[in-house]
């Protein structure tokens, strides 16, 4: 029997789903077969799409495609933090009058604000459809996991909740990332009986995310794990490398044709993503090198 409980990694670029099933853990895949979900929300006419649907319409509908709901949700609108992330956004945003972030679109051509709870809400609708689309007909997703960084505060923990229940969800549990990648490298080994029944075995988990990264000391026995110490770079991530990488591109770029296309958007956007795929050309050990190519970045230039 299908067990109704699904566990969401929320990351602030992509959200991977899995589900408990009799024999273990599965990944869900969606509508693509893909196990990567973009953690994207798009709005275009009267319609609203999420995770891939949304990606394809990243580019040309920009100004109503939002991103980067983890790093928005449950923060106040003036904290430095937030003002440096909204500076790389390119979607509306405005101060609520509770001080919290709020976002800006075009729905039915008409402009249409709304809270980042509500936005992360059509991503979550999204995941609970693509858990339903991938079993037998008739089931349905209700209860949930969902991680969250364990820096996020009891605001951001509550706007997280808000964020479920208006997708209809019931979240059984807020568990921490860095204890969730404890306990999933954990659960095995302790199957297999490779801790001590008495004396704790020390193990660090690094996590390096989009936007955020995360040193973790668990100490481990025979069926218990207990974190000694965490801590949190909120700033450093994998869009800082693609960054430092778009910029060497773009200055190339500039001097040969004189286009900036760090301040363009469409073309901003273009050469993010030709970093991010050199950045994981030379990830390899051995590859010291890569070439980009982006086609028509501005200016009808190559």
């Amino acid at each position: 029997r299908t067990m109704s409980v699904i566990g969401i990694d929320l990351g602030n670029e992509n959200v991977y789903i899995a589900q408990a099933k009799r024999g273990g853990i599965d990944l869900v895949l969606n509508e693509n077969t893909n196990r990567k979900n973009p953690s994207l929300v798009s709005f275009q006419g009267k319609e609203r799409f999420a995770g891939e649907s949304a990606a394809t319409l990243a580019k040309s509908n920009f100004k109503n495609t939002v991103k980067w709901l983890k790093r928005l949700i449950g923060r106040q609108y003036d904290a430095p933090e937030i003002q440096a992330d909204l500076v790389n956004l390119h979607f509306k945003t405005f101060k609520q009058e509770d001080g919290r972030v709020g976002i800006e679109v075009k729905y039915n051509d008409e402009p249409f604000q709304m809270s980042c709870e509500q936005a992360l809400a059509v991503m979550l609708t999204k995941v609970k459809t693509i858990v339903e689309d991938a079993n037998p007909a008739g089931f349905k997703a209700s209860d949930m996991v969902i991680s969250v960084p364990g820096y996020f505060t009891d605001v951001e923990r509550r706007a997280m909740l808000d964020a479920v229940e208006i997708s209809g969800m019931n979240c059984l549990c807020l568990m921490n990332e860095h204890t969730a990648t404890a306990l999933s490298y954990g659960i095995y080994k302790n199957n297999r009986g490779e801790f001590d029944a008495k004396e704790p075995q020390h193990y660090m988990f690094l996590d390096l995310g989009q936007s955020c990264y995360t040193a973790c000391v668990v100490t481990f026995v025979q069926g218990k794990l207990q974190v000694k110490s965490v801590r949190f770079d909120r700033q450093l991530g994998g869009r800082d490398f693609d960054k430092k990488i778009a910029e060497h591109y773009a200055a190339i770029h500039k001097e040969k044709t004189g286009d900036d296309v760090m301040s363009n958007p469409k073309a901003y956007i273009k050469m993010m993503a030709g970093a991010e795929k050199s950045k994981k050309d030379i990830s390899p050990k051995g590859v010291t090198n890569s070439t980009c190519n982006v086609e028509c970045i501005m200016n009808d230039k190559d």
